[in-house]
């Protein structure tokens, strides 16, 4: 199996390099469903990397639901600061 690079030019596949097969030769194509990275598209990048880190860490349950408002008390152990500070939960 060969991979191609190409893009849809709204009509036709186009080959983003020499191919070389003969005229004629039926194909088939198989669409990722991911499109590659490029400059043009950075953030499907970003999402493709959380996406890759969620699934490879998940959520533990033992997490603290004040881990981030609370984040001084968990790391260097400063007493917590009233809750009163803290938006209400949604």
């Amino acid at each position: 199996m060969k991979t191609i690079a190409a893009h849809f030019d709204g009509k036709v596949f186009v080959p983003e390099s020499e191919v070389e097969i003969p005229v004629g030769h039926r194909v088939s194509i198989f669409i990722d469903e991911e499109p590659q990275e490029t400059p043009e598209y950075p953030l499907q990048s970003i999402a493709r990397i959380a996406r890759e880190l969620n699934a490879k860490f998940p959520p533990d349950p033992d997490t603290p639901r004040d881990l981030a408002a609370q984040h001084d008390h968990y790391l260097y152990g400063l007493p917590k600061r009233p809750e009163n500070n803290f938006p209400p939960d949604s």
